[in-house]
């Protein structure tokens, strides 16, 4: 057997192998897995072919040996690396975090509470710990503004284009700093003072259905965490697509939730390592269950569509018939003909009907802002479009029932906290929840409070929010962190820091009042909403929420657990799936006495 066509063929592969490697380093790699990995099979097809050709002994065993020689040159290239020349190497770690991304993902399924296990790491290691090969978790007050600020040099990390690359991306999704703020531009409108205003009654409404609801179980446990989940999710489909799911008034899970949290579980499991996750959205039996939640959300955005298109001609012909002289009398019956059939509150034009119905000057809910933004009707991809609606839902709904639920635990282990919380209330709105206001709400300081110290202790995205370094790396204090290494700070952990908070694993919403204000130390480690220009757009719509419910339910009700309930199941037992799945809460509400 003629040896030279093998030496060749293994040496040629492991030279390969490691001039592959050296290669990719600078670059991001990580949603061209797919096209690399075709490259690879075909260059082995294409091996076999040669020296099948070239009448060489048994091809197909040299074609194996030089596909494993490959694989373990680059495997040990990559290794070599990661473990002794990586420009993160100097930070501390666990050694397989070193190694390989996929550590996390172990540490994600031993009970999917990743920002607890990330806690862990920084009482072992300290503030810098490498949480990946090229990834550094960050637990300093003073990290936040140079990672978050509005000034940041910072970009998103390959994580947040797990699901689409730009500009095919929702607006949480998209990297590119100038396209997300031209994007967010109407978003910023859809959630302006001006609209929240609009909001409120609509809100308010919900919530007094919610209320009723509760009260046709007095008595009785309730799982308040589903009950959150039916009101945020209702909520949410009135405020971001101007229609009602229908769960508070039915009291039924919609399937989109089940559906949600099972994408979400999803992430949780594999989230850590973007490139698996993008992989195996393209194996729909693999990921049946986000494809169900996707397509689901991609439906209420196409009927949307159609709803507002078919608005727009309509809105022409109003203006016409009002604005013309010649229609006259006739122009203003026949706009009331066209109002009486209409959706009104959906237009999204400046409709001037004579005082006949309200003047609508913009839109009534969000997605006919997306829809209907001047500077990205006509740029934006479809699938953009498509998965803003996913992100209206998710971050919309389960946040904010994470944090109501979690806020009802809180208040029914304190009951000191829920009877302060009903004193300041009464004051407040003596005539009671017929009077609330969210104006008036803003400014109960223990009402905020108690909102505050919930989203402090239980952050509704407890893990933190992965940026890019920029190619010249930045300094964070005394410390030096190269460029292109994956850099957050963990919301879970930094909010319960010591070094910030004192008797920081305690619930006292006094900290965040004048009368103990010394209780927090450093406020620039408070970052549940994030900071800057990727910072949640919604955050002032969800404390509104937050305001109505928890007001309006201690306006009417004492709270406390249920028999054989104490919260532990909270605390052990809810998931970290980028944001929080709460496990189930059951408590008793009782009528208050008047």
């Amino acid at each position: 057997m003629n040896t030279e066509p093998v030496v060749l063929s293994v040496s040629a592969a492991a030279a390969l192998a490691i001039c592959f490697h050296i290669s990719i380093i600078p670059h991001e790699i990580d949603f061209k897995i797919k096209r690399l990995l075709g490259l690879y099979v075909a260059s082995i097809a294409g091996l076999y072919y040669l020296l099948h050709r070239e009448t060489v002994t048994n091809p197909g065993t040299v074609t194996v040996l030089s596909a494993t020689v490959f694989n373990a040159a680059l495997t040990a290239s990559i290794l070599i690396h990661r473990m002794f020349l990586h420009r993160a190497g100097k930070f501390p770690g666990p050694f397989m975090a070193r190694v390989s991304k996929f550590y996390s993902v172990f540490l994600s399924v031993k009970k999917m509470q990743y920002h607890k296990e990330v806690e862990q790491l920084h009482r072992k290691y300290g503030d810098f710990v490498r949480t990946g090969p090229r990834e550094v978790s960050v637990i300093r007050a003073s990290a936040v503004q140079t990672i978050y600020g509005a000034q940041s040099t910072c970009s998103r990390a390959p994580f947040y284009s797990q699901v689409a690359d730009h500009p095919n991306c929702s607006l949480h999704a998209s990297r590119d700093r100038v396209y997300h703020n031209l994007r967010r531009r109407a978003w910023d409108r859809g959630f302006s003072t001006a609209m929240l205003k609009d909001y409120e009654p609509r809100m308010g409404a919900l919530t007094d259905l919610l209320i009723a609801q509760l009260r046709s179980r007095v008595g009785t446990p309730v799982d308040i965490t589903t009950w959150s989940n039916y009101y945020s999710f209702d909520v949410m489909g009135d405020v971001g697509f101007g229609k009602s799911w229908g769960m508070l008034e039915s009291g039924k899970l919609h399937k989109a939730i089940n559906e949600l949290h099972a994408a979400m579980a999803l992430l949780g499991y594999i989230g850590q390592v973007p490139w698996l996750s993008r992989l195996l959205m393209e194996l729909p039996a693999a990921t049946k269950a986000l494809k169900g939640f996707q397509d689901w959300c991609w439906k209420q955005m196409e009927e949307k569509k159609k709803a507002v298109a078919q608005f727009r001609p309509i809105e022409a012909f109003c203006w016409l018939a009002v604005e013309t002289p010649s229609f006259g009398p006739w122009g203003a019956r026949a706009v009331d003909s066209w109002v009486s059939v209409l959706p009104v509150r959906n237009l999204s034009a400046a409709t001037r009907l004579f005082g006949r119905v309200e003047v609508l000057d913009k839109p009534r809910d969000l997605i006919t802002w997306l829809l209907t933004d001047s500077k990205l009707d006509t740029k934006l991809p479809s699938q953009a479009i498509n998965e803003d609606s996913r992100l209206i839902i998710i971050a919309g709904s389960d946040t904010t029932a994470s944090t109501l639920a979690h806020a009802f635990y809180f208040l029914a282990k304190y009951p000191g906290a829920y009877k302060k919380l009903q004193n300041v209330l009464d004051a407040a709105f003596p005539g009671g929840d017929a009077e609330f206001s969210n104006a008036t709400a803003c400014g109960l300081k223990f009402l905020e409070g108690v909102i505050f110290e919930t989203l402090r202790l239980k952050p509704a995205v407890p893990g933190g929010m992965l940026r890019m370094t920029p190619p010249e790396g930045l300094t964070i204090d005394e410390v030096y962190i190269p460029g292109d290494v994956v850099v957050s700070v963990p919301t879970h952990s930094i909010q319960r820091d010591e070094r910030y908070y004192e008797k920081a694993s305690e619930f006292i919403p006094e900290r965040w009042m004048d009368e103990k204000a010394h209780m927090v130390k450093d406020k620039r480690a408070f970052i549940p909403f994030s900071k800057g220009t990727f910072g949640c757009v919604g955050k002032n719509l969800a404390l509104m929420e937050l305001r109505m419910v928890l007001a309006k339910v201690a306006l009417n009700f004492e709270l406390e657990f249920a028999e054989g309930e104490n919260g532990s199941r909270i605390e052990e037992e809810t998931k970290d799936t980028f944001t929080l799945t709460v496990t189930p809460l059951f408590v008793i509400f009782k009528e208050r006495e008047k």
